[in-house]
């Protein structure tokens, strides 16, 4: 359930990586389990974006997060003072939120070197492949940090990195092309 907070530490990634030339990994535990509808599963972006643009996210060494479950991603009882000022120092800049039904809108946005993240509905059947179809009756929310915008097969796509790691998609990528949006 925690796909909105690991895109969000993407994009504190990102945005760390603009600004100095360091990728720095912040911790995706962090931001989630301060989320609004804690503990309940899930996480709104509005409420991911908040947090990261108001606390930030300490570092993933000091709160791990990779490869939790769900009960231990709400786990936020080693969070200290220390993490919260750490936090502070990597927060994100302001954001705002547009529809990206506009790909050479976005696509200027990621050319000046601003992060990006998409939001999508999937079904059943579209988490296994790399390509991918937005769904507005689909089963699934799920919050991807956009890498590139490019020509696949022929139509503007967005690539975006998943929050699930490797082991799904194009090694981690996905592809979700203009005519897959709806």
């Amino acid at each position: 359930g925690s796909c909105v907070a690991q895109t969000m530490i993407k994009i504190l990634g990102i945005e760390n990586f603009l600004e100095e030339g360091k990728f720095v990994r912040f911790s995706a535990r962090d931001i989630y389990s301060q989320r609004e509808n804690f503990p309940g599963v899930g996480m709104w972006t509005q409420n991911g974006a908040d947090i990261a643009y108001r606390k930030g996210s300490t570092l993933e060494q000091l709160m791990t997060s990779e490869k939790k479950d769900e009960a231990s991603m709400n786990d936020q009882s080693d969070r200290k003072t220390i993490d919260q000022q750490i936090a502070l120092v990597g927060k994100a800049g302001n954001y705002i939120s547009l529809g990206l039904k506009d790909m050479d809108l976005v696509a200027s946005i990621v050319a000046s070197g601003k992060a990006v993240t998409l939001g999508v509905n999937l079904g059943n059947g579209d988490w296994a492949t790399g390509e991918v179809k937005t769904r507005p009756d689909g089963i699934a929310g799920h919050l991807v940090a956009i890498v590139d915008v490019c020509l696949w097969k022929g139509r503007k796509a967005y690539v975006f990195d998943n929050s699930w790691g490797t082991g799904w998609g194009f090694g981690g990528q996905g592809v979700l092309t203009e005519d897959n949006l709806q």
